[in-house]
């Protein structure tokens, strides 16, 4: 008889003997009386992990099956860890596993109790074992792998242990829940912990009301300043973080005060860049956009037609931008927020950094198209504030109620020298011409009476009663035609609004404005503004024809752009 055979007489001499034997493990199945259908290998890890250090601390419940085979009625998980340990080598196969022999009659009943009555271990039980296991000398590497957990899971469970004793009590009185005694392990210190425990209601379940009162005081790192910053750049500066080890998202900066100097530091690039190109003040805003003293007036940039070279990278910038838009969109088509819910570099999506570098050159090339008056822009300014994201948004061209009156003298001056010389280039003609009666009550000419005398708009050489009645006539026959030409007077209402707004000055004999008051616009309504004075011709002089040759459809989106 063989070595193999003699083993399994001395099995079933040892089940007739006792209810209890060393089955090799090879001669184990599942029984189909085990209750437990569903997870049979949950969480197995964690439990080969622990047998493979500490041995198998429960015995296996089996029937005989014949054969000299068992199937195993309590204790699934427990055999399968057991099969993966002779799997990966670290058991033999015939490990020899200790079993509760059972008849089939009880075999249903046991793994009824086994799976039903059982009591999980609570979660400080857990805590304290592990905190034994630290004060033993023990890692949380070694504590990980003895037990097939997480290394975070470890850091946590012992993040739990350094609570106050008096959470703890607490706890297991009823007192706290385990929730809330996690946001406690934010603040490590005892006498903190205890006095927000003291001045909540009891019992104590609601977590984020913990972290609220324990991170009062502190800025997120969602802050639209610690965006615009950033973490590195603050810790590298001295700035300390707050991480709650139970919640990935719950980043805290411990130093606002540092964090708003480092903004106000990077700010003032900006600002001293800008004061350098000429505007007359710079306002930045770490809270918001808002500027209390702007008069409502802002000034508008003077843009060209740009070329085709322009625009077709202009064109092919937006289309990656769009492409990229449309990849950042999460299945539920809302957009993917920036570094999960705060800015750290290794939660950040590349694609963030590719659109912030395609969005930096559109604004670069859009910009080469705008110009701005030197004059204009010293009684101007411009407000820097900081967007949620933490992106930066100018507001260029804003007037101060201060300098509103001043703009508008400025401005005066410069029709006043307008008018001036063509009220030049018309008097060499009024002195050649011979015959005419147009005599000032003195019998003076025009030419006669110096450059301050009172200015009538240029005219032909006719006598001035017939070019009233003439310039009467003709305005009346234009009301007339514009009546039945509603297209052309919507052409002309828009052309008198797209001048007022692109150079300030209103078109003659029509009597619309656009003043837009200032506030933070979408980012969308910028870039339709941009791209609606990008298809507009470069000279002022053809603004009106170039409407007049627009279509409706045309017209009323420049209207909508500008209303």
């Amino acid at each position: 008889m063989n070595a193999i055979a003699e083993s399994e007489i001395d099995v079933r001499e040892a089940a007739d003997k006792s209810n209890f034997a060393h089955i090799p493990l090879n001669k184990l199945t599942i029984s189909e009386q085990n209750i437990r259908r569903t997870d049979r290998k949950a969480d197995l890890h964690a439990l080969t992990a622990s047998i493979k250090s500490l041995g198998l601390l429960q015995n296996l419940s089996v029937t005989r099956a014949g054969n000299d085979r068992y199937t195993v009625v309590a204790g699934g998980r427990r055999l399968a860890a057991l099969k993966a340990l002779a799997k990966q080598g670290v058991l033999a196969k015939d490990f020899p596993a200790p079993c509760h022999i059972l008849d089939d009659a009880a075999a249903l009943e046991s793994s009824l109790a086994e799976n039903v009555q059982r009591v999980a271990a609570d979660a400080m039980d857990e805590v304290e074992a592990f905190a034994t296991l630290r004060e033993q000398g023990f890692d949380v590497g070694a504590i990980a792998q003895r037990f097939g957990v997480a290394h975070r899971h470890v850091e946590q469970r012992l993040a739990l242990a350094s609570l106050s004793p008096k959470l703890k009590a607490a706890y297991r009185k009823g007192d706290l829940a385990l929730e809330a005694a996690r946001a406690f392990c934010i603040a490590p210190d005892h006498a903190r912990q205890e006095a927000v425990f003291k001045a909540l209601g009891k019992p104590v379940t609601h977590a984020a009301n913990v972290r609220a009162h324990l991170t009062h005081g502190r800025m997120r790192a969602s802050d639209r300043l610690a965006r615009f910053v950033g973490l590195d750049v603050y810790e590298a500066a001295g700035g300390s973080l707050t991480r709650d080890l139970f919640l990935e998202s719950e980043i805290y900066v411990d130093d606002p005060a540092l964090m708003s100097r480092l903004a106000s530091e990077k700010l003032e690039a900006y600002r001293e860049d800008l004061l350098a190109k000429g505007w007359g003040w710079v306002n930045v805003n770490l809270g918001h956009g808002r500027f209390e003293g702007a008069s409502g007036q802002r000034i508008q940039p003077i843009r060209r037609k740009p070329t085709d070279d322009e625009a077709a990278k202009l064109a092919q910038l937006e289309a990656e931008i769009e492409e990229l838009e449309n990849a950042l969109e999460g299945e539920d088509g809302k957009k993917l927020l920036r570094g999960s819910d705060f800015p750290t570099n290794d939660d950040e999506d590349p694609r963030w950094t590719d659109r912030d570098r395609l969005e930096a050159d559109h604004q670069a090339l859009a910009e080469t198209l705008t110009s701005w008056d030197p004059q204009e822009m010293a009684l101007a300014g411009v407000v820097i504030s900081v967007e949620h994201d933490g992106r930066l948004y100018f507001a260029y061209g804003l007037v101060a109620k201060a300098d509103a009156a001043k703009l508008a003298k400025l401005r005066r001056q410069r029709e006043e020298e307008i008018a001036k010389r063509e009220r030049a280039v018309s008097k060499p003609a009024n002195a050649e011409r011979e015959g005419h009666d147009d005599i000032t009550s003195e019998g003076s000419s025009p030419s006669a009476m110096g450059d301050e005398a009172p200015w009538e708009e240029p005219r032909a050489t006719l006598p001035r009663a017939l070019v009233r009645d003439i310039t009467a006539i003709r305005t009346t026959a234009i009301r007339r035609t514009l009546i039945d030409a509603p297209t052309t007077a919507f052409a002309i209402g828009v052309f008198a609004l797209l001048r007022h707004a692109t150079s300030g000055h209103g078109a003659p004999g029509v009597s619309l404005t656009a003043r837009p008051r200032w506030l933070a616009d979408h980012d969308g309504l910028s870039d339709e503004r941009t791209a609606l004075f990008a298809s507009m011709p470069e000279a002022e002089s053809d603004l009106l024809d170039w409407c007049l040759a627009q279509s409706t459809d045309t017209l009323m989106e420049a209207f909508a752009v500008i209303v």
